[in-house]
């Protein structure tokens, strides 16, 4: 009798800092693009290689290339999401597990300035970023009226920031960067930096010019060594950085829709799943004993290739739970007619998060916020939350991420997540039925195994 394991895990991240933050999702008019890490070049961290790196720190060296797009930001993912020039581009903050779905975007006492930049490459999956190119298209400082910083408001506003994509710039592919400066600690500035690949339709012939990153900032900027317990705060607000670039507003309807140069980081329409930067395509047909078996095999092969890829970037595994069921009934067709897949075509990605961009509230999926009423700020400063299926629609819970297990070649979590069992061991997964604790300096690890027939 063929007997195969499921391994189910629960990945909790743990945030070494409730001070710290990253971009964690990116929204097109209000509609997320893929929770989380669709698109945004910002990984939480790399265990598969033994690195872990904490992407919610701060960056302090103005010289250095994390200052183009943050922590690791560097690699390229594999999409890039189309828009349409003048449309509205949300970027979301969020210092935790981006999965759980919660409005928590940064320390209250990180006060300072918000920027968005853009630069035109000739690939937003390969270009590093670095050096010139980069103009501004939004910026806010210190509001003497309201008395808040940019970051304030973008705390009230759920995490989230939103920016209109100039009109009249050139179709082609684009990095986009957000930028927040905590001044908190006077004379150590802390940039917050993330990075979303796109392709830009609809738009006209400029070509603004840019400044270099790293290089546009310097130690001895007074918007870096700004006081901001001053008892009398010198305003205006100095806000780092070029002038914000005149956008002529110009559109050609009639690139809106041709998207011609628009090849490279394509999601594929045949997609059924996505989790970041992951993509699932439907198990080839079978129709006996030996194809319906190997169809097993690809679908948990899947499987665990989702929860690996995943949790190398801001998705940490998300919507992975979701092929799970899809594998088991595979595998229960094998047992009932070797016929399937069940169910072929059907799509598993939940319905993205939508959000007002003014107010930063949820409108439909994640944590939709009470009463939904609009208005509030606005004025570049607006939000969302997560898309999540009905695992993920509740701030506590957790999706869980199935990976398999044979008895000929047992699956070592170790060699995934970096793990030691408690007693400090190395323990291979092999036909457990226990449920045992892994912990890591960033990842607590829940484990249990349960063996099918």
């Amino acid at each position: 009798m063929h007997r195969l394991q499921i391994v189910s895990l629960v990945l909790g991240l743990v945030c070494t800092s409730s001070a710290h933050t990253f971009m964690s999702t990116f929204f097109v008019n209000g509609v997320s693009q893929g929770d989380t890490g669709t698109c945004v070049r910002m990984p939480w961290q790399k265990t598969l290689s033994g690195e872990t790196t904490d992407v919610t720190k701060p960056v302090k060296d103005i010289t250095s290339q994390e200052m183009v797009c943050g922590w690791m930001g560097n690699q390229g993912v594999k999409f890039v999401c189309p828009i349409e020039a003048a449309q509205t581009i949300t970027f979301e903050y969020r210092h935790g597990d981006p999965r759980k779905n919660t409005n928590d975007a940064l320390d209250r006492s990180h006060k300072g300035p918000c920027s968005v930049y853009m630069k035109k490459v000739t690939s937003a999956v390969k270009d590093n970023g670095a050096g010139d190119g980069w103009f501004k298209i939004f910026d806010e400082g210190y509001n003497s009226q309201t008395g808040k910083w940019c970051t304030e408001k973008l705390d009230d506003n759920m995490g989230h920031m939103s920016v209109k994509i100039p009109g009249d710039i050139q179709e082609g592919y684009y990095l986009v960067r957000s930028e927040l400066l905590a001044l908190h600690i006077t004379g150590s500035p802390e940039f917050y930096i993330g990075c979303a690949q796109v392709y830009v339709t609809g738009g006209g012939s400029a070509s603004p010019s840019g400044v270099s990153i790293p290089g546009y900032v310097n130690a001895n900027d007074p918007a870096l060594k700004y006081n901001i317990f001053a008892p009398s705060l010198p305003l205006p607000y100095p806000i780092p950085g070029p002038a914000v670039y005149a956008s002529g507003n110009s559109k050609t309807s009639k690139l809106r829709s041709r998207q011609s140069g628009f090849s490279e980081g394509k999601i594929p329409s045949d997609c059924l799943l996505v989790s970041g930067n992951w993509c699932f395509r439907e198990i080839a047909a079978y129709t006996d004993q030996i194809s319906c078996s190997a169809a097993k095999t690809a679908c948990y092969t899947a499987l665990q290739e989702c929860a690996q890829f995943g949790y190398g970037e801001t998705s940490a595994g998300k919507n992975c739970d979701l092929l799970q069921p899809h594998c088991q009934a595979i595998m229960q067709s094998c047992d009932n007619g070797a016929k399937g897949p069940p169910n072929p075509g059907t799509v598993l990605t939940p319905a993205p998060r939508k959000i007002d961009v003014t107010t930063g509230e949820v409108t439909s999926g994640g944590i939709v916020s009470p009463g939904g009423s609009p208005g509030g700020n606005g004025g570049g400063v607006g939000g969302g939350s997560s898309a999540a299926s009905s695992a993920g629609s509740s701030p506590s819970a957790t999706p869980s991420i199935a990976l398999t297990a044979s008895g000929k070649k047992p699956l070592n979590i170790n060699q995934f997540y970096g793990g030691q069992g408690q007693s400090g061991a190395q323990n291979p997964f092999v036909r457990t039925e226990t449920v045992t604790q892994w912990t890591t300096t960033h990842v607590t690890v829940h484990v249990q195994a349960t063996a099918f027939v």
